[in-house]
């Protein structure tokens, strides 16, 4: 996979970012005073703070990792972090596009390999349905411990990470608590308006994570404060669209087709290591005990008699012919 869009657009303009922030992190995400200023040409005035604030960190050698939860339609995607990831392209001169958004762990790796092999820093990752790599209940696989590597070393390429899904319960407590910096949740009040959102500083955050799950719910949870965003499809707002969306829609469904197809290609090669241990039990079972029968080998295996005589022919074709062991296996 090529990226040919993931490159530092202004480098010059980067450097000088980061020679200006070049300061001691002090301030943390607190109380700015709520203002609604989004208009066509600025971001939420307090949005604005948050970011500039917690972007010193890509100053001084870090990385900024941000999580994005939503009900579904509430703008968390295009809306809220398309607002966030413009505003930040434009403040340190990077490039932007819909090769920066990934939707499959396997997207996400290619990526970020890209990146740490070019060397390219202030890239912003875009992770889009992040459910299909950050799930709580999938802390195990092989998948999972690739990520985590990533997510220990991007730091070195100051990548910026919006980890969107729709909420914060389904994720790990790694990335949860211990890696995004902050949270970032659209809400809508009619469940049709767009536009709002509510901002976890760190400490909210991970004890809304901690106190909430056995509910999995945002109630009851104190947070920072309310910002606004703007919806970066629209072209009332943006002459020319942050992404075309037939091909942001159309990278999105070859993704879920290829993390379908990923799924059912690991369950067909858990059945078949399945298989071959069963394989595997009988033979040495048949080479230790001349000519037993199914209801011998049932007994000794636990293997139910369907799944046996299914395998006998295996057995069969590869019992050492100096024993002869296999090619009666009776009822």
């Amino acid at each position: 996979m090529v990226f040919e869009n993931i490159k530092l657009e202004n480098k010059e303009k980067f450097d000088n970012f980061v020679k200006d922030n070049k300061l001691p992190i002090v301030k943390t995400i607190n109380g700015y005073k709520y203002k609604y200023n989004c208009t066509k040409l600025e971001i939420d005035h307090q949005l604005k703070r948050i970011l500039d604030d917690q972007l010193r960190l890509i100053a001084n050698n870090g990385d900024l990792i941000i999580g994005v939860t939503g009900m579904e339609g509430a703008g968390k995607s295009l809306g809220l972090t398309g607002t966030c990831a413009s505003y930040i392209a434009h403040k340190l001169g990077t490039k932007l596009s819909i090769d920066n958004v990934v939707f499959t762990p396997g997207q996400f790796d290619k990526l970020l390999t890209y990146i740490k092999e070019t060397g390219i820093k202030g890239v912003i990752v875009w992770w889009d349905e992040f459910a299909f790599g950050g799930l709580s209940d999938d802390a195990t696989s092989a998948m999972q411990k690739v990520l985590i590597k990533h997510f220990m070393t991007m730091r070195n390429q100051n990548v910026i990470c919006f980890l969107v899904m729709p909420t914060i319960f389904m994720m790990r407590a790694y990335f949860a608590t211990h890696r995004t910096r902050f949270l970032l949740h659209a809400i809508s009040y009619d469940g049709i308006k767009r536009g709002n959102a509510i901002v976890y500083g760190y400490n909210k955050k991970n004890f809304l994570y901690n106190m909430g799950r056995k509910y999995k719910s945002y109630q009851g949870f104190k947070f920072d404060y309310r910002i606004r965003f703007m919806d970066t499809m629209s072209e009332d707002i943006n002459e020319v669209p942050l992404f075309d969306p037939k091909v942001y829609n159309a990278k999105k469904d070859k993704a879920m087709e290829e993390a379908e197809k990923e799924k059912e290609d690991s369950k067909k090669t858990e059945k078949n290591k399945k298989q071959a241990l069963r394989e595997s039990v009988i033979l040495n079972y048949v080479l230790n005990n001349y000519n037993p029968t199914i209801k011998e080998l049932t007994d000794a295996t636990g293997i139910p008699p369907s799944t046996l005589r299914g395998i006998r022919d295996v057995v069969k074709r590869t019992a050492t012919a100096e024993n002869s062991i296999g090619n009666n296996i009776d009822e």
